[in-house]
């Protein structure tokens, strides 16, 4: 993508933004803390939506194969998958 495209801004805005707030984390007071997360989540949250509806499609669109495949190859290089083992299931209820 060109470093003028409108949507390269503005996912590289998000990344910036989400960033920073989960720097910010460290160093809150516990009073503060809760309503960082929620700000967090709904960054995180709307910026998922973002590249899921807008930026992946219009990449799709926009890249030949080969660029598809070469980014494929940097996201898997840098995305390992793990094998962790969590006794508390907390994402069950």
């Amino acid at each position: 993508m060109a470093k003028n495209d409108l949507l390269r801004k503005e996912v590289e805005g998000q990344h910036k933004e989400i960033r920073k707030l989960f720097k910010k984390l460290d160093v809150l007071k516990e009073d503060e803390l809760s309503a960082q997360l929620t700000e967090l989540c709904v960054l995180v949250e709307a910026h998922i939506r973002f590249e899921e509806r807008k930026l992946f499609q219009y990449l799709q669109v926009e890249l030949q194969s080969k660029e598809l495949e070469e980014m494929e190859e940097k996201v898997a290089a840098i995305h390992k998958p793990t094998t962790e083992e969590w006794e508390d299931k907390f994402w069950v209820k």
